[in-house]
């Protein structure tokens, strides 16, 4: 018998992030995560807003709110 038939190889590696790991982001132009701080009426009002998302009811809000 070969020594290499009775070695087994180390055919992976384990340790560190993969690339391509995790979430994807769901905003076409990336996110960045902030730390928000508001009343419960406008936490509940946002979450309707979002569809029970948090996160998406501030981007709609802030979205629907005029610059000009």
């Amino acid at each position: 018998m070969p020594a290499t038939d009775r070695v087994k190889l180390k055919t992976e590696t384990r340790g560190g992030a993969g690339r391509g790991q995790g979430r994807k982001t769901i905003a076409s132009g990336g996110t960045k995560r902030v730390n928000v701080t508001i009343d419960d009426a406008s936490r509940e009002r946002l979450l309707l807003i979002g569809g029970g998302n948090l996160s998406a009811g501030i981007r709609i809000a802030a979205e629907a709110y005029p610059l000009e």
